[in-house]
Protein backbone atom coordinates (compact mmCIF):
# COMPACT_ATOMS: atom_id res chain seq x y z
CA UNK A 1 0.00 0.00 0.00
CA UNK A 2 1.53 3.42 -0.50
CA UNK A 3 1.48 6.31 1.79
CA UNK A 4 0.83 9.90 0.30
CA UNK A 5 0.52 12.99 2.36
CA UNK A 6 -0.92 16.62 1.94
CA UNK A 7 0.71 19.52 1.63
CA UNK A 8 -1.17 21.73 3.93
CA UNK A 9 1.18 23.92 5.50
CA UNK A 10 1.13 27.69 4.81
CA UNK A 11 2.95 29.15 7.39
CA UNK A 12 3.78 33.31 7.82
CA UNK A 13 4.81 34.34 4.23
CA UNK A 14 4.99 30.73 2.61
CA UNK A 15 2.35 30.28 0.14
CA UNK A 16 1.89 26.35 -0.81
CA UNK A 17 0.42 26.51 -4.09
CA UNK A 18 -3.40 24.18 -4.52
CA UNK A 19 -2.11 21.91 -7.14
CA UNK A 20 0.30 20.57 -4.44
CA UNK A 21 -2.09 19.36 -2.54
CA UNK A 22 -2.52 15.50 -2.11
CA UNK A 23 -4.29 13.32 0.59
CA UNK A 24 -2.59 13.02 4.17
CA UNK A 25 -1.05 16.11 5.87
CA UNK A 26 1.12 18.86 6.80
CA UNK A 27 0.31 21.10 9.61
CA UNK A 28 2.39 24.59 10.89
CA UNK A 29 2.21 24.64 14.59
CA UNK A 30 3.84 27.12 17.58
CA UNK A 31 5.48 30.55 18.08
CA UNK A 32 8.14 32.02 15.91
CA UNK A 33 11.30 33.67 17.77
CA UNK A 34 11.71 37.39 16.37
CA UNK A 35 15.17 38.70 14.97
CA UNK A 36 16.35 41.88 13.26
CA UNK A 37 13.55 44.57 12.21
CA UNK A 38 11.12 42.37 14.32
CA UNK A 39 10.94 39.40 11.93
CA UNK A 40 10.24 35.95 12.58
CA UNK A 41 11.44 33.17 9.94
CA UNK A 42 8.77 30.84 9.09
CA UNK A 43 9.19 27.04 8.01
CA UNK A 44 6.66 25.69 5.31
CA UNK A 45 6.62 23.63 2.36
CA UNK A 46 5.95 23.02 -1.09
CA UNK A 47 5.55 20.71 -3.70
CA UNK A 48 4.32 16.84 -3.29
CA UNK A 49 5.46 14.59 -0.46
CA UNK A 50 4.62 11.48 -2.09
CA UNK A 51 6.23 8.49 -2.65
CA UNK A 52 7.96 8.67 -5.86
CA UNK A 53 7.66 12.58 -5.74
CA UNK A 54 9.65 15.24 -4.26
CA UNK A 55 8.94 18.65 -2.18
CA UNK A 56 10.76 20.97 -0.96
CA UNK A 57 11.61 22.23 2.97
CA UNK A 58 11.59 25.94 2.55
CA UNK A 59 12.73 28.01 5.48
CA UNK A 60 11.30 32.30 4.96
CA UNK A 61 11.86 35.65 6.34
CA UNK A 62 15.07 35.25 7.85
CA UNK A 63 18.39 37.16 8.26
CA UNK A 64 20.19 37.34 4.87
CA UNK A 65 23.26 35.10 4.56
CA UNK A 66 22.73 34.39 8.43
CA UNK A 67 23.30 30.60 9.59
CA UNK A 68 20.73 28.21 10.68
CA UNK A 69 19.94 24.35 11.45
CA UNK A 70 17.14 22.58 10.97
CA UNK A 71 15.99 20.12 13.71
CA UNK A 72 14.13 16.87 13.13
CA UNK A 73 12.25 15.04 16.14
CA UNK A 74 8.73 12.88 16.58
CA UNK A 75 6.37 15.24 18.70
CA UNK A 76 5.20 18.53 19.51
CA UNK A 77 6.29 20.28 22.87
CA UNK A 78 6.46 24.01 23.79
CA UNK A 79 9.87 24.43 25.90
CA UNK A 80 12.35 27.17 26.59
CA UNK A 81 15.33 27.17 24.40
CA UNK A 82 17.41 30.33 24.29
CA UNK A 83 15.23 33.01 24.84
CA UNK A 84 12.66 31.33 21.65
CA UNK A 85 10.46 28.31 22.21
CA UNK A 86 11.68 24.83 21.05
CA UNK A 87 8.32 23.65 18.99
CA UNK A 88 9.17 20.12 18.87
CA UNK A 89 10.06 17.45 21.15
CA UNK A 90 11.98 13.53 20.61
CA UNK A 91 14.65 15.33 18.61
CA UNK A 92 16.43 12.68 16.40
CA UNK A 93 19.88 12.74 16.30
CA UNK A 94 19.84 14.33 12.42
CA UNK A 95 20.27 17.99 12.27
CA UNK A 96 20.70 19.93 8.71
CA UNK A 97 22.87 22.83 8.56
CA UNK A 98 21.88 25.75 6.42
CA UNK A 99 22.84 29.60 4.95
CA UNK A 100 19.91 32.04 4.14
CA UNK A 101 20.02 32.80 0.65
CA UNK A 102 21.48 36.86 0.14
CA UNK A 103 18.63 38.85 -1.31
CA UNK A 104 19.11 42.55 -1.27
CA UNK A 105 16.50 44.72 0.88
CA UNK A 106 14.33 41.84 1.13
CA UNK A 107 14.50 38.80 3.72
CA UNK A 108 16.52 36.05 3.04
CA UNK A 109 14.89 32.24 2.04
CA UNK A 110 16.54 28.63 1.91
CA UNK A 111 15.04 25.51 0.29
CA UNK A 112 16.18 21.71 0.50
CA UNK A 113 14.66 19.28 -1.85
CA UNK A 114 13.49 15.64 -0.57
CA UNK A 115 12.64 12.61 -2.85
CA UNK A 116 10.21 10.78 -0.45
CA UNK A 117 11.07 7.79 0.27
CA UNK A 118 8.20 4.27 -0.12
CA UNK A 119 7.36 5.05 3.88
CA UNK A 120 7.50 8.18 6.00
CA UNK A 121 7.49 8.26 9.47
CA UNK A 122 5.59 11.51 11.08
CA UNK A 123 8.33 13.98 12.11
CA UNK A 124 8.32 17.43 13.33
CA UNK A 125 11.16 19.93 12.09
CA UNK A 126 12.05 23.49 13.18
CA UNK A 127 14.86 25.54 12.32
CA UNK A 128 16.61 27.76 14.12
CA UNK A 129 18.55 31.01 12.42
CA UNK A 130 21.56 32.95 14.20
CA UNK A 131 20.61 36.56 14.24
CA UNK A 132 22.78 38.98 16.84
CA UNK A 133 19.23 41.13 16.76
CA UNK A 134 17.23 38.01 18.44
CA UNK A 135 17.15 36.57 21.75
CA UNK A 136 20.17 35.14 22.74
CA UNK A 137 21.52 35.47 18.97
CA UNK A 138 19.21 33.11 17.31
CA UNK A 139 15.50 33.37 15.84
CA UNK A 140 13.34 30.10 15.60
CA UNK A 141 10.72 29.19 13.04
CA UNK A 142 7.16 27.66 13.70
CA UNK A 143 7.36 23.69 13.90
CA UNK A 144 6.14 22.12 10.67
CA UNK A 145 4.63 18.26 11.42
CA UNK A 146 4.21 15.32 8.66
CA UNK A 147 1.24 13.31 9.00
CA UNK A 148 1.32 10.54 6.74
CA UNK A 149 -1.84 9.13 5.17
CA UNK A 150 -3.60 6.76 2.96
CA UNK A 151 -5.06 8.90 0.42
CA UNK A 152 -7.92 6.29 -0.13
CA UNK A 153 -8.69 5.02 3.31
CA UNK A 154 -7.48 8.59 5.12
CA UNK A 155 -5.52 6.40 7.86
CA UNK A 156 -2.57 7.22 9.24
CA UNK A 157 0.53 5.00 7.09
CA UNK A 158 3.72 4.61 9.03
CA UNK A 159 4.38 5.91 11.99
CA UNK A 160 1.19 6.88 12.49
CA UNK A 161 0.99 10.69 12.93
CA UNK A 162 0.42 10.73 16.53
CA UNK A 163 1.33 13.82 17.76
CA UNK A 164 1.02 14.87 21.40
CA UNK A 165 -0.80 18.03 20.54
CA UNK A 166 -4.37 18.29 17.82
CA UNK A 167 -2.29 18.10 15.14
CA UNK A 168 -5.47 19.66 12.79
CA UNK A 169 -4.61 23.04 14.88
CA UNK A 170 -2.34 25.88 13.77
CA UNK A 171 -0.77 28.52 16.39
CA UNK A 172 1.18 31.28 15.16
Amino acid sequence: MKHFVRVVAVCASIVVPAAAQTAGGWVCFGARCPGSDGFAPSLGVSGSPTPGFEFRIVVGDALPGAPGVLLFGLGTEASPLLGCTLNISQLLPLTLPFVIGEAPDVRGTWSVKVDTPDAMPALTLQAFVADAAAPAGVSSTNGVGLIPGDPVEGNPGPGGGDFPVDPWTSVE
